[in-house]
């Protein structure tokens, strides 16, 4: 009947064709209890889970789908008469996932299928790339913020043990956080907000001292709710009581970013900023095979909060490759995922990573330019350094990174520095106050050759032709981004987004082998009727 329906056959058909059985339930059975009412079949869940990505279906939606629709049946080999499963069955095999970490093992089969089935070509050629991911909460400045964390621990409180909280608020804390804090609500006039702001830290310190004084009755299970711990994270990073005066503390006295909590409803999400464009959330890297001749299956997808750059993400993402036995001959990234010590670690495990290396720029200020690090010639094994007016140093202190990466801090004689009439170009440290010469940092060893063989390499038109091939990885971030909506989360915390990351990522798998079936091909960037013209006449 499926076939008879969909003589052409539907994407759910063609997967279950193509890739046969992806899952089994043994994978799963941990995350299962061996006693009491038998659960749904972890591989009907699983191909539900990437299908509702493939539709954008909510769980209801997903469920109705299976109940109703002749493909999904067919490709999750129902009956006709099967009445399908609840709704919320999703959620908690989702939680199941998140709980025995076994989201990975989704994808990975995959991969595995798409492999035995010659879609996948090993040792190939590989390019990653990274976009930025919004949070599923609400953009909070820092006066909502605070108001919202005392109201959510008051919440959680509430429903724990009311009659506890009932006998300690006031009738004026019931008024001010019974309804979230709006924007609408808050004072305008500068004074009036940091008096609203004083006001929230000071309850908030109240309710987490009612807790603490309390640690005998119920207010020692309260102190223990994930609410109450928000509160008490937040409020030791935005205030400080100084005897019993509040201190509100200022942007310089904040933690580092990648620690500073921005919602109550989501400790995981961090605000970070690049090239100008600020968010709160987390990041996702996808890596895509692009050997010719095969379908671009995305083999790899890593998610971290908003703050981890991208040059800390090669190094994991190299090793989920590996891991799975897709080691890249050639990976394709942008200048983010690449340094010195990446070019040297992956030559050594048989990857070229073809990427360009940060340029030796040298520092500018108004119209003079000054000297860059490469002016200066190193002589490693005399441990000297030559500078452009042919002075030598006499310092060479050798360290070692915190990436493993050697170097040596290299120091000038003062007395030669300051009389130098290069000066001016070389450096702008007061050398009257520190009583010091020039100083320089020179990174050592293959580290160094392999810096300055790629700074040379990039520079030639074929390195810069080959290096082409990365572009085509834009189109997997628009398809995770505007069919798969990737862009936002769908859920809160770490753990639970990177979960929405595996089911989008295997969803795009599925999209592309069934397009490979169909006989589509990976199109070329569309050039414009106008843009054409214009080349042809330049022609």
């Amino acid at each position: 009947m499926a076939r008879s329906a969909f003589p052409k056959r539907s994407l759910a058909m063609r997967i279950r064709e193509t890739l046969g059985p992806i899952w089994s339930d043994e994978e799963f059975a941990r995350a299962f209890s061996s006693t009491g009412r038998p659960a749904v079949s972890p591989v009907a869940l699983c191909l539900v889970s990437v299908l509702q990505h493939v539709e954008g279906f909510a769980d209801r939606q997903a469920a109705e789908a299976v109940r109703g629709r002749i493909d999904w049946k067919y490709a999750l080999g129902l009956e006709l008469t099967d009445p399908g499963f609840d709704y919320s069955v999703l959620s908690e095999f989702r939680a199941r996932l998140v709980e025995h970490e076994l989201g990975m093992r989704v994808f990975d089969a995959v991969i595995e299928c798409c492999d035995a089935a010659g879609l996948l070509e090993r040792d190939g050629r590989v390019r990653t790339d990274s976009t930025v991911v919004l949070a599923g909460v609400r953009w909070l400045n820092r006066l909502e913020f605070c108001g919202e964390t005392v109201r959510s621990a008051l919440e959680a409180i509430a429903a724990a043990e009311p009659d506890w909280l009932a006998e300690r608020i006031s009738g004026q804390q019931v008024e001010r956080y019974g309804k979230p804090v709006d924007n609408w609500r808050l004072p305008k006039k500068a004074v009036d907000r940091n008096k609203r702001l004083r006001q929230f830290a000071k309850d908030g310190f109240w309710l987490l001292d009612q807790c603490a004084a309390d640690a005998r009755g119920p207010g020692a299970a309260l102190a223990d709710l994930e609410a109450v711990s928000v509160l008490r994270r937040v409020w030791g990073q935005q205030f400080e009581r100084c005897g019993g005066r509040i201190v509100v503390r200022t942007a310089d006295d904040l933690p580092p970013s990648e620690e500073v909590v921005v919602s109550p409803f989501d400790i995981d999400a961090r605000y970070s900023v690049k090239r100008g464009q600020s968010w709160n959330g987390y990041k996702a890297h996808l890596s895509e095979a692009c050997e010719p001749g095969y379908p671009h299956v995305i083999v790899g997808v890593y998610t971290t909060d908003a703050t981890v750059p991208d040059l800390s993400c090669t190094e994991p993402i190299t090793r989920q490759l590996r891991a799975r036995g897709l080691r890249p001959r050639t990976h394709f990234v942008d200048q983010g995922y690449v340094a010195a010590y990446h070019l040297v670690r992956e030559a050594a495990s048989g990857t070229v990573l073809h990427g360009p290396i940060r340029g030796d720029w040298s520092t500018t200020k108004g119209a003079d330019v000054l000297f860059k690090p490469t002016d200066f010639v190193v002589d490693e094994p005399t441990r000297t350094v030559t500078c452009p007016a042919g002075q030598r140093s006499t310092g060479w202190s050798v360290r070692i990174g915190d990436n493993g990466t050697p170097y040596a801090n290299v120091s000038f004689p003062v007395g030669v520095c300051r009389p130098c009439p290069l000066r001016a170009k070389c450096t702008r440290a007061n050398m009257d106050k520190n009583q010091r010469g020039r100083g320089l940092k020179v990174m050592l060893g293959a580290y160094r050759k392999a810096m300055l063989e790629r700074r040379a390499e990039q520079e030639t038109e074929p390195w810069r032709e080959s290096y082409k091939q990365r572009s085509g990885v834009e189109g997997a971030i628009s398809q995770a981004t505007g069919r798969i909506g990737m862009r936002r989360c769908k859920y809160r915390s770490l753990d639970k987004t990177a979960l929405q990351h595996i089911l989008g990522a295997t969803a795009m798998n599925f999209i592309r082998v069934n397009a490979w079936r169909c006989g589509y091909r990976s199109e070329t960037t569309r050039t414009t009727h106008l843009a054409r013209l214009q080349l042809q006449t330049q022609t």
